[in-house]
C-alpha cells in the first residue's frame, strides 16, 4: 500500500521540512567554525519524529524520551521539543548550558 497524504499533511510536513532546512543553513552561517552534527543526509528526520510523538499521542503515550545519536540533534531540539533558538545559540557561543557535557555543543539538551 501507497501512504496517502492529504494536502494539509503535505504542507506540514514542507513546513518541517523548510524549518528543518532554514535551521541548518542558519547554524551553518552563524556558527562556520564551530563543531555541530547537522541533519544534512537526514534531512526526514524532524518530521519523522514529528509524527511518531503525535501519533504516539493518539494512542495514549503520554511521555517519549529520545536517546539519540548527534546527528540532528540541534534541529531536534528546536524544531520538535521547542528549545527556543536564541537559548541554542546562547549555547553554542557562551556555554551557558547545564546540558553541556565536555567540550562539544551536540551534547546539549533540554528538559
Amino acid at each position: 500500500g501507497r501512504w496517502v497524504l492529504s494536502t494539509r499533511q503535505r504542507r506540514q510536513l514542507f513546513a518541517h521540512l523548510l524549518r528543518s532546512a532554514l535551521f541548518e543553513s542558519y547554524l551553518g552561517k552563524k556558527y562556520p567554525s564551530s563543531k555541530r552534527f547537522g541533519l544534512d543526509g537526514c534531512e526526514a528526520l524532524v518530521p519523522g519524529l514529528f509524527r511518531l510523538c503525535r501519533r504516539s499521542a493518539e494512542h495514549g503515550v503520554d511521555s517519549v524520551q529520545f536517546g539519540m545519536a548527534h546527528r540532528g540533534r540541534l534541529n531536534v531540539l528546536e524544531n520538535l521539543l521547542g528549545k527556543p533558538m536564541g537559548l541554542i545559540c546562547a549555547e553554542m557561543k557562551d556555554d551557558v548550558s547545564e546540558f553541556h557535557v565536555g567540550d562539544v555543543k551536540y551534547h546539549l539538551g533540554i528538559e
